[in-house]
């Protein structure tokens, strides 16, 4: 019986120092002691991310150009609804019966370079054009052959210096 009562009290003592040791063992004995940083590699799956431009703010019902490259320009554009319901225009019903369009402009002579068919009342697109060309654009409603600007973005020099104007609203 004796032998049994020893055999359990050295079984206890040993589960409680087990347990102790285990318990001191996960917590760190200087709390100001870090892992050296280069011990961790970072790494990261590229499929998992998307590059992407980085995203230009605008104003509500504003138009902005950027040139992209020697010949491409990437226009952006966003419509607020109170601005074309201020004219008695729904805007969603505009975008689908196709008569919202991006017209470009050759800023020398502010002849028309081409109309381009609104999706959305915002968005972006790149257009290729000449490497000397500036640009300017407008966006409006087409309504039996007549476009009616409403909103006009900057201008955008054709050579490497571009030149920049405030957005203009009528």
């Amino acid at each position: 019986m004796i032998q049994q009562l020893l055999f359990i009290s050295l079984l206890a003592i040993a589960l409680i120092i087990l347990t102790l040791l285990t318990i001191n063992w996960t917590q760190p004995l200087n709390p100001n002691i870090r892992p050296d940083r280069r011990r961790f590699a970072f790494e990261s799956a590229p499929e998992l991310f998307r590059y992407v431009e980085p995203e230009l703010y605008l104003s509500a019902n504003s138009i902005k150009l950027t040139r992209t490259s020697p010949t491409q320009v990437t226009a952006f554009w966003r419509l607020s609804r109170e601005h074309w319901r201020d004219r008695g225009k729904n805007t969603a019903e505009l975008i689908k019966e196709g008569r919202v369009f991006l017209r470009l402009y050759r800023s020398a002579d502010l002849l028309e370079i081409k109309d381009i068919h609104i999706n959305s009342p915002k968005g972006s697109l790149s257009v290729e054009l000449g490497e000397m060309e500036s640009c300017c654009a407008s966006l409006g409603v087409k309504e039996d052959g007549r476009f009616t600007p409403w909103l006009f973005s900057n201008t955008i020099a054709g050579s490497k210096s571009m030149e920049y104007r405030e957005y203009r609203q009528i």
